[in-house]
């Protein structure tokens, strides 16, 4: 049986359903992306590169077996309305 919090809203599974490929230089995502490790874990991009959580160092790139990432959360933007 699955554990409950990764069922709910915002847990891993949640996650997982939106993660995708790597497509472009890792410095280019933006703060707060999470790079998902292959065999368990993910990488948090930080002002200063990408910190492993939630202990861990922080590195220029992911290590190597990261091939997904999950993108924060972006609010949207009305555009301005034009007079």
């Amino acid at each position: 049986m699955k554990n409950q919090a990764n069922l709910r809203p915002g847990g891993l599974d949640h996650e997982f359903r939106q993660c995708r490929r790597v497509d472009r230089p890792w410095s280019e995502y933006p703060l707060g992306t999470k790079a998902l490790a292959l065999m368990g874990g993910h990488w948090l991009r930080v002002e200063r590169g990408w910190k492993w959580q939630p202990n861990g160092g922080t590195f220029p790139a992911p290590g190597g077996d990261a091939f997904n990432v999950v993108l924060p959360k972006q609010e949207a933007q009305e555009p301005a309305a034009s007079a």
